[in-house]
């Protein structure tokens, strides 16, 4: 039996992780004066208000089956898509509802395809949110089912059938914080090293964030035009 509440109260979880990278959009929008803002505002307090209902009216789940798991994975890639081309339609230019469902998607599954042919056109706020798609697409999926899911074996079985196939096979006999924290510290130390050796090399901080972002998670979105080329180093 599928328990749709259940299932709810996890799509609220992504919500709620995407606000999170909403909100510094946001604040990156509102310190320079941007007219980003609004449609990031908007976006993070939406995804507040709708994920954070079913933490509050559903109680927690110990245990979910395979079909709730599946729809979880399913369901949350899906919300995560749309949820992340609000920003762009609502900002406009080059962002019909298609393209930026396109730019949404590209980002979340780290593709770095584009519709922009200016991508220099977009503000501070929405190419840092732009840069946060593949984020949350090259790592924050995998650290959702560690980190939100309950954690029950058949959970996290269920979930790592649907969304990871190729490692299902794998024995998890570690803890589930310790496979978080393992994942966390190694990838942070990627992004954080690599935003170092940008810089020092000449790129602005704010761009090797956004480089940092990109690369890391293996995906291709740039605030430049001409990608990394625009700055014409040997490095």
């Amino acid at each position: 039996m599928t328990r749709w509440e259940v299932i709810v109260k996890y799509l609220g979880y992504v919500l709620l992780f995407n606000a999170f990278f909403f909100y510094i959009s946001a604040a990156i929008s509102f310190f320079l004066h941007e007219n980003s803002l609004t449609p990031l505002l908007y976006s993070a307090v939406v995804c507040t208000i709708l994920g954070s209902f079913p933490q509050i009216f559903v109680e927690r789940i110990e245990e979910i089956n395979f079909r709730e798991g599946l729809a979880i994975s399913v369901l949350g890639w899906i919300l995560t898509c749309f949820a992340g081309a609000v920003p762009y339609f609502m900002w406009g230019g080059e962002f019909t509802f298609a393209n930026a469902l396109f730019e949404s998607v590209s980002g979340y599954t780290t593709t770095g395809a584009t519709i922009l042919r200016d991508v220099e056109a977009l503000t501070k706020g929405l190419l840092f949110w732009r840069a946060s798609t593949h984020f949350i697409g090259g790592v924050g999926i995998i650290l959702f089912v560690l980190l939100i899911l309950p954690s029950a074996t058949g959970t996290r079985s269920s979930i790592y059938n649907s969304e990871l196939s190729g490692l299902s096979k794998l024995n998890f006999k570690m803890r589930t914080r310790q496979i978080a924290r393992v994942i966390v510290v190694v990838y942070l130390s990627l992004i954080i090293i690599e935003i170092a050796l940008l810089w020092v090399l000449g790129m602005n901080f704010f761009d090797a964030i956004c480089h940092a972002f990109a690369t890391v998670a293996t995906g291709g979105f740039s605030t430049k035009n001409l990608s990394v080329a625009y700055y014409d180093s040997v490095w």
